[in-house]
């Protein structure tokens, strides 16, 4: 029964490290097109390529289905408030996006009205340094998945699950996901400032689902750490 159990892993683990190399390709080959766009766009002249990007959207606000119901004197009073003639123009900006809130109108059952973002306007300029952050980005995937390469390889060659060896690379992988997360971070928010304000800003979010994978590998890890004491006291008594 034991022997079959780390019959598995073993197998598991050779398994996990043929879909980390094949992985690791498709990564390398990612950075490579990234550097590559880098370089071609570095040397296209600059006002070669532009793009403009703009978005309309639609809203209301119906205050009838909380029972609310607006009488004639107070939408003319909040049509007078807002302009002369029911509709307004004014300027929003989120994460340096300008919203345009335009043609919006009172009836007595709410509010509604349209709004659009101005032209945001990518040229070039830009692409060279979003490639380069974007090969960052991967090359510190590709780190990543050289700790899991080498923890498919411990289980693959173990002889138990709780060995020094097995307990150390999961350990290595828990903290190689530390920086990765920070920089992968920083990183997009570079390029989403780059593409929305054309300016080099830097930011971190942290992303609460790999926290949790990093909590989970981290309990693993004193898992098998409580696991590999109990092998050796049960091999002493033998």
């Amino acid at each position: 029964m034991k022997q079959n159990a780390i019959s598995k892993i073993n197998k598991m683990g050779q398994i996990g490290g043929y879909l980390t190399l094949v992985a690791k390709i498709f990564i390398i080959i990612g950075i490579v097109a990234c550097l590559a766009g880098a370089v071609i766009f570095t040397i296209i002249p600059e006002n070669f390529i532009s793009i403009n990007v703009s978005n309309n959207i639609g809203y209301s606000v119906d205050f009838s289905s909380l029972g609310i119901k607006f009488d004639e004197s107070q939408i003319q009073e909040a049509q007078d408030m807002i302009t002369t003639n029911g509709s307004i123009t004014t300027s929003v900006n989120d994460n340096g996006t300008k919203y345009i809130v335009n043609n919006s109108s009172i009836t007595e059952n709410g509010i509604s009205g349209e709004a659009t973002t101005e032209n945001v306007t990518m040229n070039l300029s830009v692409l060279p340094c979003i490639f380069l952050a974007g090969s960052i980005n991967i090359a510190m995937a590709l780190v990543t998945l050289f700790f899991v390469g080498s923890l498919c390889k411990a289980f693959r060659y173990c002889e138990s699950p709780f060995e020094e060896n097995v307990i150390k690379k999961m350990q290595n992988l828990a903290i190689s996901l530390i920086p990765w997360t920070i920089i992968s971070s920083i990183a997009d928010s570079f390029i989403t400032n780059l593409i929305n304000v054309g300016n080099f800003e830097f930011g971190i979010s942290v992303d609460l689902n790999v926290v949790l994978v990093i909590i989970l590998i981290f309990v693993l890890v004193y898992i098998f750490k409580y696991g590999a004491v109990l092998q050796r006291e049960s091999d002493e008594t033998l």
